[in-house]
């Protein structure tokens, strides 16, 4: 196996087609953010990913991830939505983008379910 090199930049993979909906169905200032949110991401290393507050890169422990892939990690994207991906080498492989629950913020929560999905339903449409 390669050593993993943590000061490598990350390169983006946005080719999986449920990740890809998920994107194009955002509203407009969602897509926008998501984008910004990406554009920031590819100018990280792999070591800024993992410390980084802001995109809060978390395992996900309650899903089993399909063989070959180690563990199934949720990131910030938005303030409203958070992605869930891989990494592999020196790429992320985005999966999709689900509605984070603002419990405190019902206004933000109802306005961002109609542009993204929980991530379960996210989850087992990428499955």
């Amino acid at each position: 196996m390669a050593k993993i090199d943590m000061d490598a930049l990350v390169r983006l993979d946005l080719n999986n087609p449920v990740f890809q909906e998920n994107l194009l169905k955002l509203q407009k200032p969602e897509r926008h953010a998501a984008l910004d949110a990406l554009n920031k991401l590819r100018q990280m290393t792999w070591s800024q990913v993992y410390r980084d507050n802001g995109l809060k890169w978390e395992k996900i422990i309650s899903v089993k991830p399909p063989s070959g892939i180690d563990a199934i990690y949720s990131l910030r994207i938005t303030q409203a939505c958070r992605a869930t991906a891989y990494r592999d080498g020196e790429f992320i492989r985005l999966l999709t983008i689900f509605n984070q629950v603002l419990k405190s913020r019902p206004s933000v929560r109802q306005s961002s379910e109609k542009s993204c999905p929980s991530r379960l339903t996210a989850l087992r449409q990428w499955m």
